[in-house]
């Protein structure tokens, strides 16, 4: 195509232009995301794809597992830093918004069950992975291990629910024998004597389970406890199954 110019002249100037064409349709299939065509002609292609989304979807969850084990990481290190700075550990029992009982302001050793339990949304499956992830670091919480150390720890030592596993084999519910109202099976702590004699509606609730109690907190209270001492326990249920309930005392205060 020319361009007409008139020059001052009067003679009649051509300037030639180029037009740029739209760009020419490939005949081609449109690809997907993940690099194939997302209509299938033969059964190599499925074959392909199949391959591509099994990478895919391995890639997907190797960032999933390394972004989640960071972030616990970064918990943990914001609990250490509340349990060593007890006028934080106040503030943070008190000034933020809590789904039921808030922890007590006055064991700062909580810090890493609640750190996490806050930072899961409040649905009941969020509360379940938050219970999950607290068992999985209760360890390294315990032995007081370097912030810095935990997402390496935890995928040394075959990820999350493993190490959640293995924190909980020792804590096992054992079956209640026949007439007996909770079975006192306490790990790393003296166990505490309970009042067997119960109202008969009470009675019946509590001898078709027993419990098995551990403590993640290391409470030098029950040193002091004599029999027949009046406590009051925050406790947490983490499974019931059949006649046999498994729980979590994380406070214990005399009355």
């Amino acid at each position: 195509m020319n361009k007409h110019i008139i020059s001052p002249s009067g003679k009649e100037k051509r300037t030639s232009i180029q037009i740029v064409l739209p760009a020419e349709r490939s005949s081609k299939s449109k690809l997907n995301a993940i690099g194939r065509a997302a209509n299938t002609r033969s059964y190599d292609d499925l074959l392909a794809g199949l391959s591509d989304c099994r990478s895919s979807l391995g890639k997907i969850e190797s960032d999933y597992r390394k972004r989640l084990n960071a972030t616990l990481e970064a918990l943990y290190g914001y609990a250490q830093d509340l349990m060593k700075r007890k006028d934080w550990w106040e503030n943070f029992c008190h000034n933020i918004t809590w789904q039921g009982t808030p922890p007590s302001a006055r064991n700062s050793k909580l810090a890493l069950r609640y750190v996490i339990k806050w930072a899961c949304a409040s649905t009941r499956e969020s509360q379940q992975s938050a219970s999950l992830y607290y068992r999985a670091l209760k360890g390294f919480w315990k032995n007081n291990v370097s912030r810095d150390q935990i997402a390496t720890r935890i995928s040394e030592r075959g990820g999350i629910r493993k190490l959640a596993e293995k924190n909980s084999e020792k804590r096992k519910p054992t079956k209640a024998a026949s007439g007996e109202t909770i079975s006192e099976a306490v790990i790393s702590a003296p166990a505490v004597d309970i009042p067997r004699e119960k109202r008969p509606d009470q009675k019946k609730r509590l001898e078709v389970h027993s419990m098995v109690a551990t403590f993640d907190g290391g409470f030098d209270v029950w040193k002091r406890l004599k029999k027949g001492t009046r406590v009051s326990v925050e406790m947490t249920l983490d499974e019931m199954g059949g006649g046999a309930a498994q729980v979590t005392v994380h406070e214990v205060t005399v009355l």
